[in-house]
């Protein structure tokens, strides 16, 4: 077909639903030892009774150009989104991805052109939010968070034992004096009474209540204001206050943790955790309709769904998740439903393959368990990771080793107008003002045989960075480097680091960390990184039943989608449908467009909104 206006027209026929279900980071490596142990019933299900195989993911195995690329269909070079932003050389600035940087249409873009009813939840690199024939909710990148509270400590306070009513119900179950502080924050009043439950003969609080009065509220006519009852020294429930006064007021989310001291005094604090912005939050454009944020607040009030916290805290936050995405699936009924998770990847970044993401993974188990028995027969549900995650020994500084070449002037405190090349993320960029012949000579850089300054410096850098020795011993730690090709679309890095290998990493953030040699040994919180391999497994009516279906590449999710809900491919997508994880009847020839263009949201955002978008970004750290 020549547009999709023109298959439209002609081809009635319609596919099943699609139920996408992401989780981001999701592993084989700690999913199969559980399924094996009997703790995942679900996924063993779904391998038994579906298809299934490991997925490769993109040359830079990060979230934004991983997810990009698997609901698309193309690769980096065609959607313009290769890390975590771009480097724009005019004041040396990081500036984070947007939707707004993606060139191509992703698979709720091209259902909505054919009609179809989709919801898009918490995918990574949707902020802003575009218009789509339904709802979208933007995930991974939403500037949500204020960041943590001044200083670090928390609010000091000092409890004492007060006399008076606070919380009836355990006012008089308590087995050692209850004791109160208080403490304002913005235009609240924050009281935190603790309590002693335990008849056990010792002083040991073990329950928090805390009452939030907001401005206007007198603390002794508090009878309607909630109280948050919580085990004690533990996060509480997410509240909603107001952060900041007059003009700069707004509403917020947050939790808190009650601590009091040991000894005399009564001294403690009250400790929150960076405060999120409510989904209707009026400078976010987070939802598509904006009507669409409202009824989030009302029935679910503080949504978030992407921030990480301490290890203990995520399987609890796993749980709310998953009732957010039952939540968001029964809102309507989809022609493609679209749902990630991110708590496999914060998670294992902490801890590993641990017992804490065990309890990860059993949460999402249950969901899916859930789901199935709500699916409608004729829907086909669709799992898959951006990456998958492994244990390694050795951590690779790339921009140590680049300084130790002469490449990068001050390590400690990078001179970027004054450095040939740095990396940041999986991405090397090169200063385009120094790419001269004569500068590279100068730094010791062959240049003879060369056509362009940049073929000189791109075959040097991959000759020597696969020669990168530790200092305290002979061995080898070769680093792969890619060209991207000149002529990729959007602000593309000008190499792409390969991250991953036997034991060893590059570090992605090494901008912020300085080592003493380009080879250092992993410390134990940050020996657990990225893999190439990922995860993807079907389930449904059309899906070949307990077939592993082989390696596939990421790029290859897409199609398959499309082909499922009986849409058409474009000519120019890098991806291919999975027939080897389809039934019969279902690998049938599919439709083609010769391209997308015209399905690519619409620049609908003027240019002082923009600008007003940036400026909060990097407020808010997003750009740097």
């Amino acid at each position: 077909f020549a547009t999709m206006d023109d298959f439209v027209r002609k081809v009635k026929s319609r596919g099943g639903p699609i139920v996408f279900i992401g989780m981001d980071g999701a592993s084989w490596d700690i999913i199969n030892p559980m399924i094996e142990r009997g703790q995942l019933p679900t996924f063993q299900r779904l391998k038994e009774e579906g298809a299934h195989g490991v997925l490769e993911s993109v040359d830079c195995y990060f979230t934004p150009p991983a997810w990009t690329s698997m609901l698309s269909g193309y690769r980096p070079e065609k959607t313009g989104v290769y890390t975590f932003g771009s480097w724009e050389g005019k004041g040396n600035v990081f500036r984070t991805v947007s939707s707004l940087d993606v060139q191509v249409p992703r698979i709720w873009d091209v259902a909505s052109g054919a009609g179809r009813q989709v919801a898009v939840i918490n995918v990574p690199v949707t902020y802003p939010a575009r218009k789509v024939n339904g709802v979208m909710a933007s995930g991974l990148l939403t500037p949500l968070g204020f960041g943590k509270q001044k200083g670090g400590g928390g609010l000091p306070v000092v409890f004492r034992a007060l006399p008076g009513p606070f919380y009836p119900p355990l006012d008089d179950k308590t087995y050692s004096p209850r004791k109160i502080a208080a403490s304002r924050f913005a235009d609240n009043l924050i009281y935190a009474a603790v309590y002693d439950t335990i008849d056990d003969g010792v002083e040991e609080y073990t329950t928090s209540v805390l009452k939030i009065f907001p401005h206007g509220v007198e603390h002794d006519k508090g009878d309607d204001v909630p109280a948050y009852v919580w085990k004690h020294d533990h996060h509480g429930p997410w509240i909603r206050i107001s952060d900041g006064t007059g003009k700069n007021k707004r509403d917020v989310c947050c939790s808190f943790k009650v601590r009091m001291y040991k000894g005399p005094g009564g001294r403690g604090s009250i400790l929150m955790t960076p405060r999120l912005r409510l989904a209707n939050d009026p400078d976010l454009r987070m939802t598509y309709p904006k009507s669409f944020a409202d009824d989030i607040v009302r029935d679910i009030g503080c949504y978030h769904s992407h921030l990480s916290y301490a290890p203990p805290l995520i399987p609890p936050l796993t749980q709310r998740t998953t009732d957010y995405a039952r939540y968001f699936y029964r809102y309507d009924d989809w022609d493609l439903f679209l749902y990630v998770f991110m708590a496999p990847d914060n998670i294992q970044h902490r801890e590993g393959f641990s017992k804490l993401a065990e309890r990860v993974y059993e949460k999402l188990d249950r969901y899916l368990e859930r789901l199935i028995k709500e699916m409608p027969d004729a829907a086909t549900l669709v799992i898959a990771s951006d990456h998958g995650f492994k244990k390694y020994k050795f951590v690779i500084d790339l921009n140590r080793y680049f300084h130790n070449l002469k490449l990068i002037k001050d390590i400690n405190r990078p001179d970027f107008d004054k450095s040939l090349v740095f990396h940041d993320r999986w991405a090397l960029y090169f200063n385009k003002r120094l790419l001269t012949f004569e500068e590279l000579q100068k730094r010791g850089i062959p240049i003879e045989g060369f056509e362009t300054p940049r073929q000189a410096l791109i075959l040097y850098l991959q000759s020597m960075c696969r020669q990168i020795t530790m200092t305290k011993s002979d061995r080898f730690f070769p680093v792969e480097l890619i060209e991207v090709p000149e002529d990729a679309v959007g602000d593309p890095p000008d190499m792409i680091v390969t991250g991953g290998y036997t034991d060893y990493f590059v570090e992605g953030s090494d901008l912020k960390i300085h080592s003493n040699s380009p080879v250092r040994e992993a410390r134990p919180r940050e020996s657990n990184y990225h893999a190439k391999e990922g995860i993807y497994m079907m389930w449904g009516n059309r899906i070949a039943k307990g077939v592993a279906s082989g390696d596939r590449k990421i790029v290859d999710i897409a199609p398959t989608i499309l082909h499922l809900m009986g849409l058409p491919l474009s000519y120019d997508m890098d991806g291919r449908v999975i027939n080897a994880a389809l039934v019969p009847a279902a690998r049938t020839r599919p439709y083609f467009v010769r391209n997308f263009e015209t399905l690519k949201p619409p620049d609908d955002i003027p240019f002082d909104e923009l600008e007003t978008l940036e400026e909060k970004l990097r407020t808010l750290g997003y750009i740097r």
